[in-house]
């Protein structure tokens, strides 16, 4: 994942964020990446979501030994926060030709 117009990766609350996102299919058979999502994660309890953002659709097929890059965006919202660390997942979901869906952070 990349951030062009935010490379440290300190986002302004407010701002919308771009985040490129890159999947390589290393199988033998296409994927379909169905979205992607992201939240803001606590950075000592991972698992609990502080923002959850939008989930954008894709419905990209994604052949064997390719790779395809995708442009997800959000906005940080809590304006009110002091600057600190926070833990941002990014997950991609994706089905196989079974239809299975699975689920990787990016």
């Amino acid at each position: 994942v990349m951030f062009p117009d935010y490379p440290t990766r300190a986002f302004p609350a407010g701002a919308l964020v771009t985040a490129v996102v890159g999947f390589h299919n290393r199988g033998d058979d296409a994927y379909t990446i169905q979205a992607i999502e992201a939240s803001l994660r606590h950075p000592l309890q991972f698992d609990f979501r502080m923002e959850n953002y939008t989930v954008d659709q894709y419905k990209t097929i994604v052949d064997p030994n390719y790779q395809s890059t995708f442009v997800y965006k959000f906005r940080p919202l809590d304006k009110n926060a002091e600057p600190r660390e926070i833990g941002l997942a990014i997950d991609i979901i994706y089905k196989n030709k079974e239809g299975a869906l699975s689920r990787e952070s990016a």
